[in-house]
């Protein structure tokens, strides 16, 4: 059997070019670090960075049922979500499952503009024109996945270094927290979305794939007195971590629902109705024997490894990380009920692991929302 041919982006040399080191994630090749992991950090948390994100799945989903269709299809409230606005989504399949996450955007006319995992493209469309045509709906899927790059432009100095490139507003009242417009950035028209994956001022350029390198090389330019540089997925991974947000498939399993994520705030289940309400309804009379939480840990912990109480397995990390931010190793992991109680002190390999609240960085959300 043939392996898959892994997808590359329009910023493929230039990550050559920056030595990146490249290597296969979510279906596609993708830099992991340009060399020092730990200085790409502190770009993002101190000054301002890059990421290459035209991994990401990008639907305009239209026609006059476009509104039913992503009410339907989503659990989120949407009858309020304005144009210019936009809301963090999940995709749940008919047993109240969590399959896929991403942004749903509201667009003037009617329109949506959606995103997905980067591993989740195919899937997200082949499930949208299946429940436009199951529910007989007038609505379009077009997956713009591959017309569209998108880079990430994160850190505090962000809004600074995009002033020096664009002519349009993108003060906090023209371009607020969850929010998105189109702009003209050095001669390539984006949309812009303010997006907080990792914490601090960010936002997505949406842009035409071939005008990328462009952009990319425009934006290193611009930047070159603040202290810019590229983060990889190494970097990345530390910065949601921080944030205690999760990755699907990694810190997922196929049967969670969104009670066991900790993202029961994602769904409004006073809607009439949404795929998998039904089966979120008969899920919320039993008792939660299985959760997703937040750890903090007094040594290295090692992803994968049980979590333990009395030498008994009662949970998994899926996720760790040492944090500057935090100043010792965090991560997340998978507990189990106890006699119907969640325990809230484990241990994994000899390490303690205390069960933590997130985000573990910037709780109250002020810098990505500067």
């Amino acid at each position: 059997m043939s392996e898959a041919i892994p997808k590359r982006t329009a910023l493929h040399e230039t990550h050559a070019r920056l030595g990146a080191k490249l290597d296969r994630s979510g279906g596609w090749i993708r830099p992991y670090h340009y060399g020092d992991p730990a200085e790409e950090y502190r770009a993002v948390r101190e000054r301002v960075s890059l990421m290459d994100v035209g991994t990401l799945g990008k639907f305009l989903i239209a026609g006059r049922d476009a509104g039913r269709l992503v009410d339907r299809v989503f659990p989120c409230r949407v009858e309020d979500l304005r144009p210019g606005s936009s809301r963090y989504v999940l995709a749940l399949d008919e047993a109240g499952y969590v399959m896929d996450d991403g942004l749903l955007c509201a667009l003037e006319g009617g329109r949506y503009y959606a995103t997905s995992t980067s591993g989740g493209a195919d899937r997200m469309e082949a499930w949208l024109r299946n429940w436009a045509d199951r529910l007989e709906l007038h609505a379009h899927v077009v997956n713009r996945t591959a017309m569209l790059g998108a880079i990430n432009v994160a850190g505090p100095r962000a809004r600074e270094l995009l002033a020096r490139l664009t002519d349009d507003r993108i003060d906090p009242g023209s371009l607020p927290p969850s929010g998105h417009r189109e702009i003209v950035v050095t001669g390539v028209p984006v949309r812009a979305i303010r997006a907080g994956f990792v914490g601090e001022l960010s936002f997505e350029l949406h842009h035409p794939r071939s005008r990328g390198p462009q952009l990319w090389d425009a934006l290193m330019r611009a930047g070159a007195d603040l202290g810019i540089g590229p983060h990889g997925l190494d970097a990345l991974d530390v910065l949601r971590l921080e944030k205690g947000h999760l990755y699907l498939g990694q810190d997922t399993l196929p049967d969670d629902h969104p009670a066991k994520l900790g993202l029961g705030w994602t769904v409004a289940m006073d809607k009439p109705s949404f795929l998998g309400k039904v089966a979120l309804e008969r899920m919320a009379a039993l008792p939660l024997e299985r959760k997703l939480v937040g750890l903090r840990f007094d040594g290295d912990p090692e992803r994968g490894a049980p979590l333990e109480i009395a030498a008994k397995v009662v949970g998994r990390i899926t996720s760790c990380a040492s944090s500057p931010a935090v100043g010792h190793a965090i991560g997340l992991g998978w507990i189990r009920a106890v006699d119907g109680e969640f325990p809230s002190t484990l241990r994994s390999n000899g390490v303690t692991a205390t069960v933590a609240a997130i985000p573990f960085y910037d709780p109250e959300g002020a810098r990505l929302r500067a």
